[in-house]
């Protein structure tokens, strides 16, 4: 089963098969784009994201631990 958000299409994975922890101000690289995340619920998993180097200035995106790509040193 493969699971769609509006930006990209990950295979599901468990919190386990991650490459680390992710924390407030850590980057996550989607196609080109760089988004920091800003808010995270260890609890729940929910996560908010800043798009970092586009001029779309303030663009937000909101998704789970579980859809980010994996956490590279």
């Amino acid at each position: 089963m493969t699971l769609t958000t509006p930006l990209m299409t990950l295979p599901p994975r468990t919190l386990a098969e991650k490459g680390g922890t992710w924390r407030i101000d850590d980057t996550v690289i989607s196609g080109a784009t760089r988004w920091i995340i800003r808010r995270l619920d260890p609890r729940t998993g929910a996560v908010e994201l800043e798009v970092a180097n586009t001029t779309n200035a303030g663009m937000w995106w909101r998704t789970t631990v579980d859809m980010l790509g994996e956490k590279r040193a």
